[in-house]
């Protein structure tokens, strides 16, 4: 597609347009697929574009975009949900291997919430609105297309549920009055959790039982 750049092998069948891999990258992943038995599409969702991607982003959407011009497969780094109460708005952090683009749910989007793995696929389609960098997401401009990058998606399976033990605990046990988690030595060991500093409020100044937000970098860890 116009503005990707040249030596990038694209795949133009519909449900994987927009994938860009490095040169031999493809090949590289076909030979691997044949060899294993495997679906072809299953093995190209399953690499790391961190490793095999084409720099896409920085061509496709300059500072200035206002739109998507083309279609664009992308993998998850992150998602959070960064509204304090009901409806959800999701946070997704996408990237082409090489930078990062700044998704939002414009609209409620399916099969893709905050315990959505890293690595991940998605594609997002031309005519979504770009407004300050950020990709205005709606169920017709946002699909999900799965696969599971092992090391990404056991390492962020973990962490959810390092989460997901920690948030069952009552809200007493979780901090002490300074704001700390009062179960230090009990989570001490998990480098696994990644706890953002502050608690989620709510617009009127405050919910002292709204969950905390958690994010992961690209090494896994806050």
């Amino acid at each position: 597609p116009a503005g990707c750049p040249p030596n990038s092998h694209m795949i133009e069948p519909e449900e994987l347009e927009g994938l860009a891999l490095k040169p031999g990258s493809f090949d590289d992943a076909l030979a691997s697929a044949r060899a294993s038995g495997r679906n072809v599409r299953a093995a190209l969702l399953d690499v790391d574009l961190r490793d095999v991607g084409a720099p896409v982003l920085r061509h496709v959407l300059p500072e200035k975009a206002d739109s998507v011009p083309t279609v664009l497969l992308l993998q998850v780094e992150s998602v959070t949900n960064v509204a304090a109460e009901t409806p959800r708005l999701l946070r997704m952090v996408l990237t082409d291997g090489h930078s990062e683009c700044i998704a939002v749910e414009h609209e409620r989007l399916p099969g893709i919430d905050a315990d959505t793995l890293r690595g991940t696929k998605v594609q997002i389609l031309p005519r979504a609105r770009v407004v300050a960098g950020h990709v205005l997401c709606t169920p017709d401009t946002f699909r999900v297309l799965g696969g599971h990058v092992p090391g990404l998606a056991d390492e962020h399976a973990r962490i959810i549920a390092a989460r997901r033990e920690w948030e069952a605990k009552p809200i007493l046990t979780r901090f002490s009055p300074g704001g700390q988690d009062a179960s230090t030595e009990e989570h001490a060991a998990d480098e696994d959790l990644a706890l953002v500093s502050e608690l989620a409020f709510t617009p009127s100044g405050g919910n002292p039982r709204a969950p905390p937000k958690f994010r992961i970098d690209g090494a896994g860890r806050q």
